[in-house]
């Protein structure tokens, strides 16, 4: 039963934080790209 948790607590994990943050191209200037994370997503910004 413990698997199971800590399994989902990882896919929970890897679907909310690391593939908002990840990028396999790398960003040298991550202000100048498009918004990122978990408190952009409210939709501001859009026309």
């Amino acid at each position: 039963m413990k698997v199971l948790l800590l399994t989902g607590l990882g896919a929970l994990f890897f679907a909310y934080y690391w593939d908002d943050n990840f990028d396999p191209g790398g960003r040298e200037l991550p202000e100048a790209g498009r918004p990122q994370g978990l408190l952009h997503r409210g939709g501001h910004g859009l026309p």
